[in-house]
């Protein structure tokens, strides 16, 4: 049984590298002239950069066509509520004391 076991697992690391991916997949790559001039100017610092710049040229173009556009402004004021107790002086001479409550808000909508 451990003899078996034993030429399985040598048998199994002998033939292992002669059938791995690595050794069966290996590929070459044919560059043409222009396909080097291609990965130069796309992989170039410089193209890195003169992306970043359209990418913010367009950006403040897009800022600067907001601005030309109106704007909606909505200011407001939470509601709120004010109680109170007020007396007041009846016919008689006597004072009645009366609940008030007042709730106020307030909203405005303006085109700019």
């Amino acid at each position: 049984m451990k003899l078996t076991f034993v030429s399985g697992l040598i048998i199994f690391l002998i033939f292992t590298p002669a059938f791995s991916p690595a050794q069966q997949s290996r590929s070459s790559y044919r560059f043409t002239l222009e396909s080097c001039i291609h990965f130069a100017r796309d992989g170039s610092p410089a193209a890195a950069i003169e992306e970043a710049g359209f990418q913010r040229r367009y950006w403040d173009y897009r800022a600067f066509r907001a601005d030309l556009l109106p704007r909606v402004v909505l200011n407001g004021n939470a509601p709120g509520l004010n109680r109170s107790i007020t007396a007041i002086v009846l016919d008689g001479g006597n004072r009645a004391f009366i609940p008030q409550s007042d709730a106020f808000s307030s909203a405005t909508l303006s085109l700019v």
